[in-house]
């Protein structure tokens, strides 16, 4: 057993702070383990991280199996495509988005996005369709569809060509889009529905390969929408529907004067195709039920650009003495109501922003 004698002298004598710092030093490098080379976890240019040897990898994130809900999208009425039953100016689009669209775009565009009711802000401009679709991003993207304009020439030639014949005249000038429009039309080397061979130029600001999905989705809505309403076309065409209904009216009043003058205004000519209204006696058990129009209204859900606008209409509140300011607490309500609306509309769902 060792003596006080046999120590070292040293083991008694304080350290000063400068030894205990260098001891700590020497006890922590001992105690270091080897360490992975870190420079293998640093991003690389492009966005990815490489892999280690120790097996760490960048995990990617799953494609979400659906796009983004919408709330109030537009729908296809149909069950499976093509739809049975369509009009002549509806019929010929079915083969042009066959031509255009591959069949696995066609499958994917009717499964996950036309029947979900993936579209919103449909509208129909002169010479186009545009259209807001959600995919799987948070985000919608912007398509829009279009085929080739009727050129001015060709437009003059098919209104002298209507206005000469009184019976498709006075038949366009009541509401009604006669079959036989076509046909006159392609006289003139022109075409309302698309023609055999032709496709629709589609675009989108989606990074996919062109056409996609989004467009062929925007497609099969405008064919159930011109099956609905067939004037489309003239506004696809490249011309507004009202301004050829009004040329029309123009030429034919030319047509019928003696003296060459027509008056400014011509009020629009009764219905001349027999369609009678039924009697609202006869309407009363369905006078409140939703037609097929409800299907496609669109009620997008944005913040008003009038804040409150039915408490400014309703002035100050007439309960002066109640206990708390009735039209502060109704606006604090709409507030916190409409904010949790827009909320839940942007708000993403699970693995919703995987690329679409």
């Amino acid at each position: 057993m060792p003596t006080k004698n046999d120590s070292n002298p040293s083991d008694d004598k304080p350290m000063s702070a400068m030894e205990r710092y260098a001891a700590m030093q020497k006890r922590a490098k001992e105690a270091e383990t080897p360490k992975d080379d870190l420079s293998a976890y640093i991003r690389k240019p492009g966005g990815k991280r490489a892999s280690t040897e120790s097996g760490f990898t960048r995990r990617t994130p799953e494609r979400a199996e659906y796009p983004r809900r919408v709330r109030a999208g537009l729908k296809v009425g149909a069950d499976s495509w093509p739809p049975e039953g369509l009009s002549p100016f509806a019929a010929p689009f079915v083969g042009a988005i066959n031509g255009t669209f591959s069949e696995e775009v066609r499958a994917e565009a009717f499964r996950d996005y036309a029947q979900r009711g993936q579209t919103r802000a449909f509208k129909i401009e002169v010479g186009a369709i545009k259209a807001e679709v959600q995919g799987r991003r948070f985000k919608a993207y912007e398509a829009s569809i279009s085929l080739e304009q009727v050129t001015i020439e060709q437009w003059e030639k098919v209104i002298d060509a209507l206005v000469s014949d009184p019976l498709l005249n006075a038949r366009l000038l009541s509401g009604e889009f006669p079959n036989e429009i076509d046909a006159v039309f392609r006289q003139h080397g022109a075409a309302l529905a698309p023609a055999e061979g032709e496709t629709i130029s589609v675009t989108c600001n989606c990074n996919e390969a062109q056409p996609c999905k989004h467009g062929a989705c925007l497609a099969m809505l405008l064919t159930e929408a011109v099956d609905a309403d067939p004037f489309i076309l003239l506004d696809l065409r490249g011309i507004a529907r009202d301004q050829v209904i009004e040329r029309l009216r123009q030429r034919r009043a030319v047509t019928s004067s003696t003296t060459g003058l027509v008056p400014a205004f011509s009020p629009p000519p009764p219905s001349e195709t027999g369609d009678v209204e039924a009697p609202l006696e006869a309407m009363a058990g369905s006078f409140w039920d939703a037609g097929p129009e409800l299907r496609g209204l669109e009620i997008p859900i944005r913040k008003p650009e009038i804040s409150y606008p039915l408490l400014r209409r309703l002035g100050p509140s007439p309960f002066e003495e109640g206990k708390f300011p009735l039209v502060g607490l109704l606006a604090t309500c709409y507030e916190l109501i409409s904010a949790e609306a827009l909320r839940l509309e942007s708000e993403p769902d699970s693995e919703s922003e995987t690329p679409d």
